[in-house]
């Protein structure tokens, strides 16, 4: 892969972000060799017509660092590992928040801000976490008798367990939805239900707000329903599962002991069935007009808003996204790429589908269906505008790894597989111009 490398890259000026708090190491000259590597390994993992601008790159060091998420909100997570202390960069590579919070991340999750708020655990002078809410200036919301609170949603609401202490030897729980300032709101849904055993973490989600409604969890009921902006129960808790709406309707499924037990379904807005409750594996959302829908044989076909099959058989598919799916053909056991009309607009190595990914370039990349797109997935090349995938994601084994996140950024870093530390790391935008790097201050 060949891209362009200014040639003011050999001219980067050394930098060192100073701010109050922050622990970062001294100034130091770094090795130009090692620097030209990190340049070369880094144009290597990305693709051949995404051509980067080295010409102004940010420069920080620290003695030992780990990337703890993606950029969400337009803020980064990052832990000296050294120290324990994480901070967030914006997308300019500056330290909106110092190097000074120490946080506890649940498992496997690192703080994530949305409408410019995240919610994430802090250690007090006890060396114990108190539940905060974290804004993007620093400032902080303790949220007492919290033991448990969910990110927060689009529509700027989290859903928290309150511990209520009934007597000295009695604990309850209380479901609560809050807002940034910690405050408790829309009351009508969970109301002052106390529950004697603590409530199942794994239906503890605030929802996105989605075409008027979101969805929520009845913990008594042990079913699903959908309220709307103003904390009203629109749609009762009666579905065994269901999903978020897409383009006017979701995707339900029937309980057990229904008139058509476990079937799935798609309901309107207004809790009306606009597709009966017929199919026995679970269905995709609709995007473009369009759902993938698996039959009892296995194969896939896309269905219309009437609930109409409107494709041929496939034995492999993906959903669409902005009028571009992929299909595997059950004759030829050939890879494709369709349009709504389900032509073939390519039929090139790109388009290979592999446990919900595909081969680009030959890596493995790793498709989301949220937020913002970067890639021609009719298999040409990267764009800025038009796809709404939140993480495009490259293998690019040891060598590194190259992503493309919703905010949007691009990265790229040295591999840490095998628990390596990462060495350094380049943040640029759609355009590949890199606007900050990160390095381990060894040089």
């Amino acid at each position: 892969m060949q891209l362009r490398l200014s040639r003011q890259l050999l001219t980067l000026s050394l930098c060192l972000c100073a701010f109050s708090g922050a622990l970062l190491a001294q100034k130091i000259q770094i090795n130009p060799e090692a620097q030209q590597k990190a340049f070369a390994d880094a144009r290597a993992l990305v693709p051949d017509t995404l051509q980067w601008d080295f010409s102004q790159v940010k420069e920080i060091y620290l003695d030992e660092f780990a990337i703890l998420n993606e950029f969400e909100d337009g803020m980064l997570c990052i832990q000296d590992v050294v120290t324990g202390k994480c901070g967030f960069l914006n997308e300019e590579g500056e330290w909106a928040i110092p190097l000074s919070l120490y946080l506890a991340g649940r498992p496997n999750e690192a703080p994530y801000f949305q409408n410019g708020y995240c919610v994430c655990r802090l250690k007090n002078a006890n060396n114990k976490y108190d539940w905060i809410i974290l804004s993007k200036t620093g400032k902080t919301v303790k949220l007492p008798h919290v033991i448990y609170c969910s990110d927060f949603s689009n529509a700027g609401y989290a859903l928290a367990i309150k511990e209520v202490m009934i007597d000295k030897y009695q604990t309850r729980f209380r479901v609560v939805f809050i807002n940034s300032l910690g405050q408790e709101i829309m009351p009508d849904i969970y109301g002052n239900k106390l529950h004697k055993e603590m409530p199942d973490r794994r239906f503890l989600d605030a929802y996105d707000m989605n075409d008027g409604l979101a969805l929520y969890y009845d913990f008594v009921a042990d079913r699903w329903g959908y309220f709307d902006k103003n904390g009203r129960k629109v749609i009762p808790a009666k579905y065994q599962s269901a999903h978020e709406f897409s383009e006017g309707l979701a995707a339900v499924q029937l309980p057990m002991d229904s008139d058509a037990p476990m079937k799935w379904g798609y309901i309107s807005t207004k809790g009306q069935w606009t597709i009966p409750p017929r199919f026995s594996n679970q269905p995709d959302d609709f995007s473009d007009g369009l759902a993938l829908v698996q039959k009892t044989n296995e194969l896939f076909v896309y269905i219309n808003p009437q609930g109409q099959v409107v494709s041929q058989d496939y034995e492999r598919a993906t959903p669409f996204y902005h009028g571009y799916a992929f299909v595997r053909d059950t004759q030829r056991y050939t890879h494709y790429c369709v349009n709504t009309s389900f032509e073939v607009v390519n039929n090139n190595e790109e388009c290979f589908i592999q446990d919900d990914a595909y081969f680009w370039n030959g890596r493995k990349v790793y498709l989301y269906n949220a937020s913002l797109g970067t890639y021609d997935f009719v298999g040409r090349h990267v764009i800025v505008n038009g796809w709404k995938y939140k993480d495009i994601q490259g293998d690019g084994g040891r060598m590194g790894a190259f992503q493309i996140t919703s905010h949007p950024m691009v990265r790229a870093n040295n591999d840490t597989f095998l628990g390596d530390p990462i060495r350094w790391a380049f943040f640029a935008d759609l355009t590949g111009k890199v606007k900050f790097a990160l390095y381990l201050n060894e040089f």
